[in-house]
């Protein structure tokens, strides 16, 4: 048993390892390098590294690679992929040499120039063949070595660099042979040495520009070295050799000494000072200056490099080592990485184990450590020897699979272990022997396995805690048992001791402070998981939370100082803690390691990059050793380490611009931004359009640039700095003009921030037109605008002041005029009625028989001349009216081929009795379209007018119609005198008339064809006019058929236009009139079942005396006429009675007559009643608010009697079959009267709401208002128009027709009845229902029994 035992022991010893954290870093293609075949490593002294690859030139900052390669199809990229050296001159410029050729990279960083060279002094030739080396010598000069051009001198001739070949002196002479330099070193006092082939050991002489031979020989060596010693070293591939310049002596090292029989490929006198032989497979070896024997100790594990033939070496200042290699890259060599010692299981990276999940650890004795396992049991480390080692164990559970949580070592050589899903045990470490212990729920017998802490206090007791509602444990060691703490303390998690008798416990979510000599505690909450808590000082305890930070506890008040990722902790989960002998709390997390200063108060945080096991630790899984050194373990092993050994002074690494971005392309590709190398620019000047800037920086740390944060400030654009943690790059676009600052910073690799900036002053020019040349001429223009206004106010008000002048004179003229047109105006109104007076006694005079009139002629032309009078007032109206807004057109159906003949006919006797030959052709029968019917026929009676008025005696007016492509031309010839020269261009101009050809004056006003270009215009046709061949005049006028023929949506039915227009002017006699206003009067008789009343009344205001006399004699046989002269009056008058009809002039003095209209129409009282309005205006804007006001007809003077008394009878008609349809509607009578469908609906819908309220006592005109949804005033308006009655009576009245139906219908008798339609007084309702039908309500029933049948088929019958 033993020894199976010993075997697996043996067994894990070999699978696990323990290593320090390799301290050599790889870097291939798989991080961005070009190529894994390193030929040379160069740091700038910017502090970037370049290497050399046989794929390229690669730059490298700590973060990335910038590959620069060849391009066969580009002059300016590198002259060969195959990089053999890299050398900066003096001034910072760099040059690379390769296989197929030398170039120069630029100050730009961009370009690459290749190098020429010259032969003979005059003949330039490429270099295409591979340069060597690069060297320079003491006073700088730059040197390269070829195998065809020997050793080459580089100078700048002009603006060009070129290349020369330095002669070689072979005993004192120069050699006229081509040499070839197969390997070059500078010594460490200047000189360079030369090996050439098949002539030996060389020096360059720089006094005479040539190379001398001190040792001919034929040396074949392609490497060189040279050491501090004054020794050059040298080697053929196999061997090495050493010169001593001094004694002139060689030495040399191959197998018999010990040096490797592998191919040599690379010497370095290293900072060490000893010679560094590497080899092709081999490794390295170095021979000791002192000893001048060879080592093999490289003072780092050659086995963990990438390659094992290393071709460059460069150890930097800080002392690291950057190796390059044939077939593994880059191997970095850090000493400032490496202390953290790693103790890990034996896997592949990519692989886990669960013996590497460490989650408790104890110190066994002072060579070992006790580390525990999730998973894989108990396992012991050997410090010294550094390798796991066996020990006695009776239990395979704890060897092979326990969860250890907890471990205890005590004075008498026991181990106690606690495990999460075994209990408790302990472990005799000298039997090995294994004894369980339980630990029980209180005064229960179920076992809580779950043990989570053990922990030992200054008294030497052990304690234990459990998880899932377990309580706290105390080991009794007289009964041999954990015996439970009885207090109400659970899930504890860690312990502290502050004192003897006093001990601090954390759960998952409090702190508790137990005072074990009086078992009193206290808990303070916390919200979060304590996982550790450490003294701070005598007042104050260190308070770690899983979650919540860490807390600088006060134990007096009970409150927290939090420190959390804000303040420098790589996380807020926090999961253990050591201090060290210096004071400081390390703190394990899930993300890295932080060293915490509790006197700064700082935090420095180290991750896996620095050799952790991985960024995630345990909770249990930390230890301090006797000898002060610290461990903690995580999910991949642990680390040991000493504190002292990571005190490391940080130092802040240069901060360099990577890139930088002017408008998106890349400083250095134009000129104009500077010729500076990158990180020399100071100052950059931009144009406004291209100020979009782009800036890339890094901090060139090799050793932990990911612990390095970085900040921006552009002053004068950002308002603060912008601290972007690792981004490594600040973008700005649309910079205004003016000067801006640009501040980088970056902090150490222990976060902290670098005084010293990166500054960069930014000038953003102005775009042209904001240049102070720009203002000037902004002032310049501004001077010459203000002169040029100035001129121009001056010209201005002498303008003006002609201007106001003129305009004073024609305002005055155009004031007269108005005045002179206005008083014509008016008195062309006032003409009318007298006219009015004279036309209609001399109309009824003339409708009598003419045997019975003396001077029947006579009267017939003062009855003409009457006509003709008012036919001229009328045209100058029509002129009057437009000039306004009479060019609006109310289109109605018509017949153009019927207008005209109709017009003229009215000329047939005139023409007649002049003997004017009068004819009308036409081809066409009718033309129907739409139009003004008035508007037309003023046109065609104008024309016509005129062609006969100008026509003599004898002569010929002939009216022709035919079709155009466009519409329908009428031509109106005549033969008449023709229209003088002079006037040809202002015949249709208003008042211009012929003068100057005849005594003859015309009668008119010269505003006909005025009025009837303008009337054709607006029915957008064309009026034209030519002489005649032998005399005479043709009017033509074309109408377009399609401008109104399809604009329906204008059309208006107007009756009786053509009566209208043709009565105002003129066109019928005497007994046609009669006919006309008898044939259109529409006088209806009186029906003979209208309910009797008494005389009707009118009510007649007017302030001419002769009209108001005028129209009494027309009414007072059939009317009672109450008269009034104005509007106050009629008031008056209205208030004491209530006429059936009102007729009204507009124009009077006091008020007009449409505001009497729109007082009667909005009073309650007089809305109902008919109103009339008269006016002489034929105006349609007096028209239209007449109608507005509620005028009921209008009518304008000259006025036909017939006319205004038809419209009289037919107003007063249809009130009274209103009145009457809803008298027989109450009453229940037959009732065949036709009213209006609005005013049925109206009153049966009125009848419907009033019923519905009849038992309803307070039942008013307001809520019958809001019932119908209508105002008071227009429900009492409607109601009073239909019934003639008030409203109230209206309500009565649908009460008393609804008891009549009851009555009838129904077995209700009278005072049932009565009390139904709301009516509580029996005898008022007697007399109304007796005053309304005529009865008493006994009486009608008896009288109309056999009105029940009708009520139960209109749906009247009462169920």
């Amino acid at each position: 048993m033993r020894y199976n035992l010993l075997c697996l022991l043996i067994f894990l010893l070999l699978c696990f390892d323990m290593r320090a954290q390799s301290s050599i870093e790889y870097l291939g293609i798989d991080h961005g390098l070009s190529n894994d075949f390193v030929t040379d490593i160069y740091q700038d002294r910017d502090g970037f590294l370049w290497f050399g690859t046989f794929n390229g030139l690669n730059r490298f900052d700590g973060y990335e690679f910038k590959i620069f390669k060849n391009n066969p199809l580009a002059n300016k990229s590198l002259p060969d992929n195959r990089i053999t050296d890299i050398l900066e001159d003096q001034t910072g410029n760099l040059y690379v040499a390769t296989k197929g050729g030398l170039g120069f990279f630029d100050m730009d960083r961009n370009h690459f120039t290749r190098i020429d060279l010259v032969r003979g002094g005059a003949e330039v030739q490429p270099i295409d063949f591979s340069i060597h080396q690069l060297e320079k010598d003491q006073d700088g000069q730059l040197f390269a070595t070829s195998g065809k051009a020997g050793l080459l001198v580089i100078k700048k001739t002009g603006k060009d660099l070129t290349a020369h070949t330095v002669p070689l002196y072979i005993s004192g002479k120069v050699s006229d042979q081509a040499y070839s330099v197969s390997s070059i070193c500078k010594t460490f006092d200047g000189r360079l040495m030369l090996m050439i082939h098949g002539v030996g050991l060389a020096m360059y002489d720089r006094k005479n520009n040539g190379i001398q031979v001190l040792v001919q020989g034929d040396f074949n060596a392609t490497l060189m070295t040279a050491s501090s010693d004054g020794g050059i070293w040298f080697s053929n591939g196999w061997s090495v050799t050493h010169f001593d310049c001094h004694a002139n002596a060689f030495q040399y090292y191959g197998l018999e000494n010990g040096l490797s029989n592998k191919r040599i490929v690379n010497l370095y006198f290293g900072q060490d000072r000893k010679i560094w032989v590497c080899t092709d497979g081999d490794g390295i070896q170095k021979i000791n200056m002192d000893t001048k024997k060879i080592e093999k100790n490289t003072g780092f594990d050659e086995k963990k490099l990438a390659g094992n033939a290393v071709v460059a070496i460069y150890e930097d200042t800080q002392g690291r080592k950057w190796l390059g290699t044939i077939r593994g890259g880059v191997n970095v060599i850090d000493p400032q990485k490496g202390k953290f010692q790693l103790v890990k299981h034996h896997y592949q990276d990519n692989q886990t184990s669960a013996r590497d999940f460490i989650s408790v650890l104890e110190q066994a004795d002072h060579d070992h450590i006790w580390v525990g396992t999730d998973g894989s049991g108990l396992l012991k480390w050997n410090i010294k020897q550094k390798v796991f080692v066996p020990y006695p164990n009776s239990s395979r559970l704890l060897s092979e699979r326990a969860f250890v949580t907890g471990l205890i070592q005590d004075d008498h050589h026991q181990l106690w272990i606690g495990t999460y899903d075994s209990g408790i045990f302990k472990l005799d470490m000298t039997s090995g022997q294994i004894k369980s212990y339980t630990c029980y729920y209180p005064q229960t017998e179920y076992v809580n396995a779950a043990s989570w802490r053990l922990f030992k206090d200054s008294r030497k007791r052990i304690w234990a805690s459990t998880l899932g509602g377990g309580e706290v444990y105390l080991f009794d060691v007289r009964e041999d048992q954990f015996k439970p703490l009885n207090l109400p303390i659970y899930d504890v998690l860690t312990f502290f001791e502050e004192r003897e008798d006093i001990l601090w416990m954390g759960s998952w979510s409090e702190l508790i402070r137990l005072d074990l000599q009086t078992r009193q505690f206290k808990t303070y909450a916390v919200g979060t998981p304590v996982r550790f808590i450490k003294q701070a000082d005598r007042h104050h305890l260190w308070i770690g939370t899983e979650g919540g930070g860490l807390r600088y506890f006060n134990i007096a008040t009970g409150q927290s100082k939090i420190y959390t990722e804000k303040e420098g902790l790589p996380s807020n989960t926090l999961l253990n803690a050591l201090k060290d002998d210096f004071g400081n709390l390390w703190i394990s997390t899930y993300h890295g390691l932080s060293k915490f200063d509790t006197k700064t108060r700082l935090f420095q945080n180290f991750y896996k990059s620095d050799g952790l096991q991985s960024n995630q630790f345990n909770y249990n899984a930390a230890l301090k050793l006797s000898d002060g050194q610290l461990v903690f373990g995580g999910i991949r092993g642990f680390n040991l380490f000493h504190s002292r050994d990571l005190l490391v002074h940080a130092v802040f690494p240069p901060l360099k611009l990577t890139q930088l971005q002017i408008n998106n392309k890349p400083y250095g590709s134009d000129k104009h931004y500077g010729t500076d190398p990158l990180n020399e620019v100071s100052k950059l000047t931009i144009p406004y359009s291209q100020a979009v800037l782009s800036f890339s920086f890094a901090a060139l740390d090799y050793s932990f640039s990911d612990r390095i944060k970085y900040a921006y400030f552009l002053e004068g654009w950002d308002k603060d700095w912008n601290y972007v943690g690792k981004q490594r790059a600040a973008y700005y676009s649309h910079l205004k003009e003016g000067i801006y600052t640009l501040r980088i910073k970056s902090t150490d690799a222990n976060g902290n921030w670098n005084s010293s900036e990166r500054t960069i002053l930014i000038q953003i020019l102005p775009p042209w037109w904001r240049t102070g040349w720009a203002y000037a001429g902004y002032g310049m223009a501004v001077v010459a605008a203000l002169y040029l206004y100035f001129l121009y106010v001056r010209h201005r008000a002498l303008l003006l002041t002609k201007l106001k002048t003129a305009e004073f004179e024609r305002d005055k003229e155009n004031e007269l005029t108005e005045k002179k047109v206005t008083f014509f105006t008016h008195i062309v109104h006032e003409i009318r009625t007298p006219l009015t007076l004279i036309i209609n006694p001399i109309k009824e005079l003339l409708k009598d028989n003419k045997d019975q009139i003396t001077d029947y002629e006579e009267l017939q032309d003062v009855y003409r001349h009457s006509k003709r009078l008012l036919n001229l007032v009328d045209k100058l109206l029509i002129f009057r009216k437009s000039e306004g807004n009479f060019d609006e057109l109310s289109l109605v159906h018509l017949d153009i081929v019927r207008l005209v003949r109709e017009v003229f006919l009215c000329f047939r006797q005139i023409a007649h009795a002049q003997n004017i030959s009068y004819s009308l052709e036409t081809d066409i029968e009718s033309y129907p379209c739409y139009g003004d019917l008035e508007k037309l026929e003023i046109c065609f009676f104008n024309l016509l007018q005129n062609a006969l008025k100008y026509t003599q005696d004898g002569g010929m007016v002939t009216v022709h119609l035919n079709r155009t492509v466009t519409g329908i031309r009428i031509e109106i010839s005549d033969s008449g005198k023709g229209t003088p020269t002079l006037l040809k261009e202002d015949i249709f101009k208003p008042f211009q008339r012929d003068f100057s050809s005849s005594n003859t004056v015309k009668e008119g006003f010269g505003i006909g064809l005025f009025l009837v270009k303008k009337f054709v215009e607006i029915h957008q046709g064309e009026i034209s006019y030519h002489p005649n061949a032998d005399r005479g005049m043709t009017f033509c006028v074309d109408l377009p058929q399609h401008a109104i023929l399809n604009d329906e949506d204008h059309i208006l039915e107007v009756s009786n236009s053509a009566f209208s227009s043709r009565e105002t002017m003129g066109l019928n006699d005497p007994v046609m009139a009669e006919k006309a206003d008898r044939k259109n009067s529409h006088y209806v008789e009186v029906s003979d079942r209208l309910i009797p009343i008494e005389r009707e009344i009118i009510l007649l205001v007017d302030d001419h005396a002769d009209i108001r006399n005028y129209i009494y004699k027309l009414f007072q046989d059939r009317f009672h006429v109450v008269q009034a002269e104005n509007g106050e009056q009629a008031i008056a008058i209205l208030q004491k009675i209530e006429p059936h009809i009102i007729i009204s002039d507009i124009m009077m003095e006091g008020g007009t007559g449409i505001d009497l209209c729109h007082k009667i129409k909005k009073s309650n009282q007089w809305s109902h009643i008919p109103l009339i309005l008269l006016t002489a205006s034929s105006s349609s804007e007096i028209k239209l608010k007449g109608i507005e006001g509620g005028a009921d007809d209008y009518i304008t003077k000259p006025f036909d009697k017939d006319m205004l008394v038809a419209r009289v009878d037919n107003l007063i008609q249809n009130r009274n079959r209103l009145h009457e349809y809803f008298h027989s509607h109450i009453t229940l009578q037959s009732n065949d009267h036709k009213i209006p469908v609005e005013y049925k609906e109206f009153l049966e819908k009125v009848i419907q709401a009033v019923e519905a309220h009849l038992l309803e006592e307070d039942f008013t005109v307001k809520v019958l208002a809001e019932t119908m949804g209508m105002s008071h005033s227009n429900l009492y308006r409607q109601i009073k128009a239909i019934s003639g009655k008030s409203a109230n009576e209206f309500i009565r009245y649908i009460r008393l027709r609804r008891a009549a139906q009851l009555l009838i219908t129904t077995k209700a008798n009278v005072n049932e009845s009565a009390y139904q339609v709301g009516f509580r007084d029996v005898k008022h309702f007697r007399q109304q229902f007796t005053k309304l039908f005529g009865c008493t309500p006994s009486e009608y029933r008896k009288r109309y029994p056999h009105l029940k049948k009708s009520y139960a088929l209109d749906g009247l019958l009462t169920h």
